[in-house]
């Protein structure tokens, strides 16, 4: 296995007692590769010398090998180039390739990479839900494949959950999707917020990720907003206390990971723990302001910056999101109206300046809000009341979103 994916397939798993299979697998490399010299000895067609025929015949092998590994890093740098240049259709044809290439590419864990990495691609190239589905699949089919290594599996599983709000923006047959077949389906519930936390958390018991416990992080901090309307009760002092042990965690488990394989300034993956571990420690400091401190507004010009300067296109898509996501703050923390105006009209201007516009993950998010609670999405989610308050606070923000979605002028127009 080459760099690239050896920090998702080459990781010890402290829950496999490995060292206990060692003798015997000497033991197998032993008789392989004693039968492998006396093949060479018995050959008719043999050379007088037959050491030299035998390290002939190892050179050639281990060529071939090498050969393979250079193939494997070439094609994986070639996929992530795609993805990160917005070229979606030729990231979802090598995946299709791949895995229908069941002679030259039997390797799982290069399936497995292959479908993680272009997991949003299925959608974007043709804005197509029934594509979406599809790279859905193939994510599904490498979580259940246990030849895959766990930490890959593991951080599938993660990203397939992500799917659902990331790149086709809470869309309802996405869900019905992932929640088909198991694990899946055993983790479903009637709401969807409830459904993605135990997919996190499947995903974490089976290999402990940084993205992960930020994601079971995420759902502490929110769940207070959402639940318990006074934050100051026992319920939320819990919720608080998990979640700053999920976020030391993930700082944890980040700094491991990247000691494993450093990510480039490109890699969504890296811009995802940054973003969410802003948002994570600025929510921790509003519920519970007398533990909790956090300069929060140089941290969002730090991470909004960086991602404004990103080479990716995927790494830009946060973009709008953290500009939401800051002005959301800017109002419930310090009460300052102009600056949070401000960030939304940002916010339209990014997406508006996306080349990739009708795909960008903001816009379709926005676009499958419901102006009206639905079994997934109730009344009481805190993104949808966050979409709504922009709205009402400034003028640009709102005739954006209901350019992209009509059905919700409704909420400024005293509706909901």
């Amino acid at each position: 296995m080459n760099d690239i994916l050896s920090e998702l397939t080459n990781e010890k798993n402290e829950h496999e007692t490995v060292w206990k299979f060692v003798p015997a697998v000497v033991v197998l490399v032993l008789i392989a590769f004693a039968a492998f010299l006396l093949a060479g000895v018995l050959e008719p067609q043999r050379n007088d010398d037959g050491v030299t025929t035998i390290a002939a015949r190892i050179q050639e092998r281990s060529s071939n090998l090498q050969t393979q590994s250079a193939r494997d890093v070439e094609d994986v740098r070639q996929l992530r180039a795609f993805v990160r240049a917005a070229n979606y259709g030729a990231a979802v044809d090598e995946t299709e390739r791949i895995f229908a290439d069941g002679d030259s590419d039997t390797d799982p864990n290069k399936r497995a990479y292959y479908a993680w990495a272009s997991a949003g691609a299925y959608y974007k190239a043709n804005r197509s839900i029934d594509d979406a589905i599809v790279g859905i699949r193939r994510m599904k089919e490498s979580v259940n494949d246990t030849t895959v290594a766990l930490p890959l599996r593991a951080r599938i599983a993660t990203t397939i959950a992500n799917i659902y709000y990331g790149p086709v923006g809470r869309d309802e047959r996405v869900f019905n999707e992932i929640f088909t077949g198991e694990p899946f389906a055993g983790l479903r519930t009637d709401d969807a917020f409830e459904s993605t936390r135990r997919v996190y958390q499947w995903s974490y018991d089976l290999y402990p990720t940084a993205r992960a416990a930020l994601m079971l992080a995420r759902w502490h901090v929110i769940t207070p907003i959402e639940r318990e309307r006074d934050t100051r009760d026992a319920a939320v002092a819990e919720h608080v206390r998990m979640a700053d042990a999920l976020l030391q965690e993930a700082a944890d488990l980040f700094a491991r990971e990247r000691e494993r394989a450093a990510p480039s300034p490109a890699s969504r993956m890296a811009a995802s723990y940054r973003y969410w571990r802003t948002y994570i420690r600025t929510m921790l400091a509003y519920l519970d302001p007398s533990t909790y401190t956090t300069d929060y507004r140089s941290e969002y010009e730090s991470i909004i910056d960086s991602f404004m300067r990103s080479p990716s296109t995927e790494v830009r898509q946060y973009v709008p999101y953290a500009r939401w996501l800051y002005a959301d703050f800017l109002v419930r923390i310090d009460g300052d109206t102009d600056a949070a105006r401000e960030q939304l009209r940002e916010a339209v201007a990014a997406v508006n300046a996306d080349p990739n516009r009708d795909v960008n993950e903001f816009l379709t998010f926005i676009k499958n809000t419901p102006a009206t609670e639905t079994t997934l999405i109730t009344a009481r989610n805190l993104f949808s009341n966050m979409i709504r308050d922009a709205m009402r606070l400034e003028p640009t923000f709102r005739d954006f979103v209901i350019s992209v979605n009509p059905d919700l002028s409704a909420w400024v127009d005293g509706g909901a």
